[in-house]
């Protein structure tokens, strides 16, 4: 898909684009889409704006586009506490999911429960390389929808007229928001 989006920059010739992806650790394929976009990236973690781990790589030809300052975003001051809201988000008891959360802390997945920051939203939370794991009532829960919405920097409520597993989805396959307009304030400069 890559190639294809290259493709079209160099036909359409846009004024400004932005093309994002996670952090590539081989050289040669950062040398390879360096070479083909003709810019450098721009590594910034949505951990600057907010309270989730999201290391990537976004290449630009908007002007004078900076990692963005520290806001000092913490988990602990969104965590969700409505009980009845967070009662949806138990984590069911099965021997898989036991292995995931172990005891809190030997589990496969992170306990996130007292962190400033949980790992980068993923497209499904019931996974072992999810956004974290908060111990609740015995066991553990996901991130409620509330706090996924947050932790992209949306408002709560962005995705209330999908399913739980299709915001999930959605918010964990989008860009932070705050990171987005960070990199597109350049614009009012260039354009002026």
């Amino acid at each position: 898909m890559f190639y294809e989006y290259a493709r079209l920059i160099q036909e359409i010739q846009p004024r400004f684009f932005l093309l994002e992806n996670v952090r590539i650790t081989r050289p040669a394929d950062l040398a390879k889409i360096n070479e083909l976009l003709r810019v450098e990236p721009v590594r910034i973690n949505s951990n600057l704006v907010s309270y989730q781990n999201r290391d990537r790589f976004y290449w630009t030809n908007i002007p004078n586009v900076t990692v963005p300052a520290d806001k000092g975003v913490n988990f602990q001051d969104y965590k969700d506490t409505d009980e009845t809201y967070c009662d949806q988000f138990i984590v069911p008891r099965t021997r898989s999911r036991e292995i995931m959360w172990g005891d809190g802390v030997n589990g496969k997945c992170k306990n996130v429960t007292y962190c400033n920051k949980v790992n980068c939203l993923t497209l499904k939370q019931d996974r072992w390389a999810n956004s974290g794991l908060i111990e609740y009532k015995g066991f553990c829960r996901y991130l409620t929808t509330r706090e996924l919405e947050l932790a992209q920097t949306l408002p709560i409520g962005y995705t209330r007229m999908l399913t739980k597993t299709q915001a999930e989805n959605v918010l964990g396959d989008c860009w932070t928001v705050d990171v987005i307009a960070h990199i597109f304030s350049g614009l009012k400069e260039a354009t002026v």
